[in-house]
């Protein structure tokens, strides 16, 4: 196994990679998107991002068998190195001995820059790749779960949807605090720091909220 640099010319059998694994959860949960499916979507993505990431691969015989590729960046205000669900992928053959070989090179990069805290995404079903990063000394922090958007079926049903305003504000500020708690409570143990009630106003304006991405 040889590892190197992740770099254009392997974005495509990255993308594949990638592919594959998203098809085999969409087995699992099939109300998953098709789209990511196909390669030619996720490529873009890998493409769109090449610049702003670090990342290795592994070859063998030629052959890409796997890639790690991920961000630096604050996160709670902590140097951290994130890999995103589309941002790694292995072989079926040898996938935990690759994502090992392949973290132990990174990692060396985001360490000598300063960066300790690492955090990957992975999908539902890969337990063999779970398998690969706990036996690296990682923990689980957080599980993410979906739904369609059918009824809710049972006792708890009487409850009203509707656009946010800002009227809103507050009992969203005290759900954001409870979960920033939760996370800070054990076993979460995940870092701060958090806000408090009266440290986060509402705004003053009457229009609604607006954000905008970097």
């Amino acid at each position: 196994m040889v590892i190197m640099p992740f770099n254009e010319e392997h974005l495509e059998d990255a993308a594949a990679l990638v592919a594959v694994r998203y098809r085999e959860e969409r087995n699992l949960n099939p109300i998953l998107p098709t789209r990511f499916e196909d390669a030619a979507a996720v490529l873009p993505i890998l493409h769109d991002n090449i610049n702003r990431q670090t990342g290795v691969v592994a070859r063998r015989e030629g052959k890409l068998i796997g890639f790690l590729t991920g961000f630096m960046s604050l996160f709670r205000e902590v140097r951290t190195a994130y890999i995103p669900y589309w941002g790694h992928g292995a072989g079926s053959d040898t996938r935990q001995e690759t994502y090992r070989v392949l973290y132990a090179s990174l990692a060396r990069h985001w360490v000598a820059n300063g960066y300790f805290t690492h955090i990957i995404t992975i999908l539902a079903h890969e337990h063999t790749v779970s398998d690969a990063w706990y036996s690296l000394g990682f923990g689980m922090t957080t599980v993410d779960a979906f739904r369609d958007l059918a009824p809710v079926e049972g006792p708890v049903t009487d409850v009203e949807i509707h656009r946010a305003t800002l009227q809103d504000i507050d009992p969203v500020i005290t759900l954001v605090i409870a979960c920033l708690l939760n996370a800070a409570s054990s076993s979460h143990d995940i870092s701060g720091p958090y806000p408090t009630p009266d440290c986060v106003t509402a705004p003053e304006s009457s229009s609604a909220p607006t954000s905008s991405s970097p």
